[in-house]
Order: structure tokens, then C-alpha cells, then sequence
């Protein structure tokens, strides 16, 4: 009899965990945790680019730079950074270079950019741009959750066209 008890109580505190622990049922949506910015591609309407005719160029270049970014292309894409940057940051490798992007959260940790989208560019200066866009990904472990987030890039006029810059001012 003591026994019997012992075993009543212990399914009754294991019933609860057990709704826990069970897998989802075909069709059950999971949750979720929020955080800021960032909405699933199904629930966000797509925005149309509104980009004035004498940044096209610029649009362009922006392609490319997140396309090698995307390619793990890091030093071709690094030879589009700046002429300022590269100075003071010199190339060494693609590591290293994903490190810097990761530090200046360019880039994210157990995310896969899977496109880029600028939509429109805002003039700082003569020099300097900053386009505004947003680009769609995946969490690495769990693929089937993709979302879009927006973000801004900056882009620097030089002497022999436009450079990405990570730098903030």
C-alpha cells in the first residue's frame, strides 16, 4: 500500500512534464521567442525599392558586396571596403575578416543571409550614403524559420567610385 502511494504521486507530478515533452502534433505551430525588428517572410508586406536614378550604380555595388558576403567570398568582398578601412584594417584572412563583421554586427552568429534587398539611399553628405534595405535569413539549426530584418549599410564616395564602410560616425 505504501508503495501504491508513492507510485499515484509520482504519475500525478509526471503528467504535467509529460505535456512538455512531447513532440508537436502535425499542423501545431511553434512558438517562437520575440525580438525586435525581426518578423517571419509571410507576414511582412514587400516593399518596392525607391532608389533616385544616380545611385543605381551604388545599388549595384551593394548587390555584389552582400553576394560575396553570402558566398563566404570574404576577400572580394573586403576589396570593396574602403580605402580608410583597409588601411588601418589590413587582410589576413577570411576569418579574421567574419570576426570584424561579426564584432561590428554586420553579420550574426548562427544566422545564413539568404538575400539582400536595398530600398532606398539617404544622402549624409557629398561623400557618404547610407542605404537602407533589408535582408532575409535562417537560423542555422532550424531552417524552416525564415525571416527578414532591416538594416542600414554605409557606403563612402572615393576617388575611384564607392567603398562599404563598417565604420560609424
Amino acid at each position: 500500500m505504501r508503495y501504491l502511494r508513492w507510485f499515484v504521486v509520482l504519475a500525478i507530478l509526471m503528467l504535467p512534464a509529460y505535456g512538455f515533452c512531447g513532440e508537436k502534433a502535425e499542423g501545431e505551430k511553434g512558438v517562437h521567442p520575440p525580438s525586435s525588428g525581426i518578423q517571419e517572410i509571410k507576414k511582412v508586406k514587400q516593399p518596392e525599392p525607391n532608389i533616385p536614378a544616380e545611385y543605381k550604380g551604388l545599388a549595384e555595388l551593394y548587390n555584389k558586396y552582400w553576394a560575396h558576403l553570402m558566398k563566404k567570398e570574404y576577400a572580394k568582398a573586403y576589396a570593396m571596403e574602403n580605402s580608410d578601412y583597409r588601411k588601418a584594417n589590413p587582410y589576413t584572412d577570411g576569418k579574421t575578416y567574419n570576426e570584424m563583421l561579426l564584432k561590428n554586427e554586420m553579420m550574426a552568429r548562427n544566422v545564413e543571409i539568404t538575400a539582400v534587398k536595398a530600398l532606398e539611399v539617404e544622402k549624409v553628405n557629398e561623400k557618404e550614403v547610407i542605404v537602407k534595405g533589408h535582408y532575409y535569413f535562417h537560423y542555422v539549426p532550424q531552417e524552416s524559420l525564415k525571416s527578414v530584418k532591416q538594416f542600414h549599410d554605409r557606403w563612402v564616395k572615393e576617388k575611384d567610385g564607392w567603398g562599404h564602410t563598417l565604420k560609424e560616425k
